[in-house]
């Protein structure tokens, strides 16, 4: 079987390849797998160790990720350990301390306390969400353009591996860009990939939009610069997802959105002022509901743009009706549910009806595409045809059409792609050799001459 144009709408697309290439934690259950990681050899980022993957949910009864396991385990180092939905991270004291929040004192503890948790005695346990999360990033030292393309290149050669051609990534940077370019005028850029250019926040913008103008001038047909990509709300498996009632197992909890209604409607303005495209994280269904209810009031002022809301894991058919007058589209990663299923009913309470709404926006007639948010999830076509067989026979409502439509690059005037799939792919397919532009630009190494 032959699939054209092979789309992953939602990636991430150097956090892939930096991935690929840093510690792993996702197998730790129990402190023994910790001690043999930290007596192991690992890469490190100059003074710090980096390392992605750790999930709460897969750990030994009685095990827990904190400041002290790692004061302890990881002596002089400073350490930064990313939870698997990269929403949360867990870090030791050297971190808190730099941060400056290990004392109640600062301006920024005082910002960002709703996403810092505390041990017992009311001092940071070391686990940090959301937007105090993202400020450990800004600690980090920044790559050389020499890293920065190995993770580019591995991250490329991934996903031709998957079978995907054509990409969209949601996190792309300035530096990004810049190695990208490098790599494509050596004639090495062997996919299609759109760019979203981050946004922390509001004060973050005049930066956002003077880069995506400063990348729209060199553009090239493998690399499209196509708008601002925010984060509105968290993640359900941090429980700061933004849902319109308190979650079922911590009732006095209902998540978090990250912006405020009217800097949303600043950026959305500005952005489409300028002729971009506007991307909004939303899991949560409060958090779907006032991106929408923010777009119409946009609208309806007379300007038009392109809005996507990535993830809509849950939401509410009133949202949905809402959705209708916009040039929306709605990007969902039914592999998510491979790895939420085992707590989200759970999580979610009578919400659970909401969840994963493929169906609903197909049949309402929103257009939908599939991805799968890599590195958080793996870019697997199989993952995600398995994911929507199996969330339809646990309650989730099935998709009634071909999954396939919703993988192919609607963007017009784009370099061909061929995957080339043994016949049997629906239910455990491989790759035999995908071609771009003309060109076979990826074999499996056991194939015939590679």
């Amino acid at each position: 079987m032959i699939i054209k144009n092979l789309y992953d709408s939602h990636i991430h697309f150097l956090m892939t390849g930096e991935s690929l290439q840093q510690l792993s934690l996702a197998k730790v259950q129990n402190r023994s797998d910790l001690v043999s990681i930290s007596q192991s050899s690992f890469l490190t980022r100059e003074d710090w160790i980096t390392g992605f993957g750790w999930d709460e949910n897969k750990f030994d009864a009685g095990f827990s990720l904190d400041r002290t396991l790692l004061d302890e385990l990881f002596l002089d180092k400073y350490v930064f350990f990313v939870r698997a939905d990269g929403h949360s991270c867990c870090v030791n004291s050297k971190v808190l301390n730099l941060l400056g929040i290990d004392k109640p004192t600062s301006d920024l503890f005082n910002k960002h306390k709703d996403f810092i948790e505390f041990d017992s005695l009311g001092i940071p346990n070391g686990i940090l969400r959301e937007t105090i999360h993202m400020k450990v990033y800004e600690l980090l030292p920044p790559y050389k353009k020499s890293q920065i393309k190995c993770m580019l290149n591995t991250s490329l050669q991934h996903f031709l591996s998957q079978g995907f051609t054509h990409l969209r990534d949601m996190t792309t940077s300035w530096s990004q860009w810049e190695a990208e370019l490098e790599i494509f005028e050596a004639n090495e850029m062997h996919a299609f990939i759109e760019h979203n250019f981050l946004c922390d926040n509001i004060a973050d913008s005049d930066r956002a939009i003077r880069e995506i103008k400063q990348a729209k001038l060199t553009e090239n047909f493998c690399m499209k610069a196509r708008g601002i990509k925010i984060f509105y709300d968290g993640s359900l498996g941090s429980r700061t997802a933004a849902l319109s009632e308190p979650y079922a197992d911590q009732n006095d909890n209902s998540g978090k959105t990250l912006w405020s209604r009217s800097e949303l409607k600043e950026i959305i303005h500005r952005t489409w002022s300028e002729g971009f495209d506007v991307s909004v994280h939303t899991i949560g269904d409060r958090a779907a509901n006032d991106v929408v209810q923010v777009a119409r009031e946009v609208s309806a002022q007379g300007l038009t743009g392109r809005i996507n809301l990535e993830h809509v894991q849950v939401l509410k058919p009133e949202t949905i009706k809402l959705m209708k007058p916009l040039h929306i589209i709605c990007h969902l990663q039914p592999c998510h549910w491979l790895s939420d299923k085992l707590w989200l009913e759970k999580r979610l309470g009578h919400l659970y009806e909401f969840v994963f709404p493929w169906e609903s926006l197909r049949k309402a007639g929103i257009p939908i595409q599939f991805g799968s948010d890599s590195p958080i999830e793996k870019s697997s076509l199989s993952q995600n045809l398995r994911a929507l067989k199996e969330s339809g026979r646990a309650g989730v409502r099935s998709l009634n059409a071909d999954p396939l439509l919703f993988y192919t690059c609607s963007s017009q005037q784009v370099p061909s792609g061929e995957t080339h799939f043994k016949s049997d792919f629906l239910e455990n397919f491989q790759v035999e050799k995908v071609i771009f532009n003309g060109k076979i630009v990826y074999l499996p190494k056991n194939a015939s001459g590679h």
